[in-house]
């Protein structure tokens, strides 16, 4: 038996290949953790957490792989900018309104 993931020879019986550490038995499926149902909707909703699905999920090539990481980077950023942009402008029209 061949290893899907490196390509190496393993015996039939092993659950796991010996030298990517791999599972063997799951006859070629993609995990359920892997398919985009899955990390598309945990970007939006996780962010930054979902890198490590990413960067791990072998049927992806590494230019998408990039692409994504860009994307969760970039909606991070917008995530933690607009609220304090939002609190400032509030903070102004408060103290602008207050009357000494």
């Amino acid at each position: 038996m061949i290893c899907a993931k490196c390509g190496r020879m393993v015996d039939d019986q092993d659950n796991y290949c010996r030298a990517c550490g791999d599972f063997l038995k799951n006859n070629g499926e993609i995990h359920w953790y892997y398919k985009s149902r899955v990390i598309y909707p945990a970007i939006v909703l996780f962010g930054p957490l979902t890198l490590p699905l990413i960067f791990k999920n072998p049927s992806m090539s590494r230019a998408k792989k990039n692409i994504l990481t860009f994307i969760i980077v970039v909606y991070t950023c917008i995530l933690l900018v607009t609220p304090a942009l939002v609190m400032n402008h509030i903070y102004k029209k408060v103290l602008n309104s207050s009357c000494y």
